[in-house]
This record gives C-alpha cells, sequence and structure tokens, in this order.
C-alpha cells in the first residue's frame, strides 16, 4: 500500500509536435516506405476483386474506377506505414 508521502515519479512526455516529427522521420525511412509499397501490391489487388467487382465484370473502366483503384491502394500503404512505424517508436521507446 502507498502512504499519503509516496507519490508515482511523474515522467515527462514528449510534445506533440516532438512526437510528430519523430513519427514522420520514421515513417519515411527507406524501409518502411518499401514495406508499405510490398504490402500494398500484395492487398490492392484483392481489395480491388472485392470492392470493384461489378465494374471488372462489366468491364467499365471510366475515370472513376481508377480513382477508386488509387485510393483502395493508399489504405493498405497507409496502414502498413502506419503500423511499422508505431512498432519502431514502441521499440526506441523501450
Amino acid at each position: 500500500m502507498r502512504t499519503q508521502d509516496q507519490h508515482p515519479v511523474a515522467t515527462e512526455r514528449p510534445s506533440a509536435w516532438t512526437t510528430a516529427k519523430v513519427f514522420l522521420g520514421l515513417a519515411s525511412q527507406p524501409a518502411t516506405v518499401w514495406r508499405g509499397i510490398k504490402i500494398a501490391l500484395i492487398v490492392t489487388p484483392v481489395l480491388t476483386l472485392i470492392n470493384q467487382f461489378g465494374a471488372i465484370v462489366h468491364h467499365n473502366f471510366g475515370a472513376e474506377f481508377f480513382l477508386k483503384l488509387a485510393l483502395t491502394a493508399c489504405v493498405p500503404f497507409l496502414v502498413s506505414v502506419t503500423s511499422s512505424t508505431l512498432a519502431n517508436m514502441a521499440a526506441n521507446r523501450d
């Protein structure tokens, strides 16, 4: 049990700006970017088939299709880069 004289040790947290700079620095490392690209190249065709099956079957390849394809590719790329960067930040914190 803690007595009234015992206080938890306060640790100083970095500012949000410092955290953002560290995050962007780690996220822009070539290994992290390449990992995101590789994941996107694997996952994007699967997501495109799921989300755009009707357009593919009916050969409906207009501007809307390619915009959705580009946005679909961004999702696995950003998820991969974000998760890799957060894992690197956690590893560096320990």
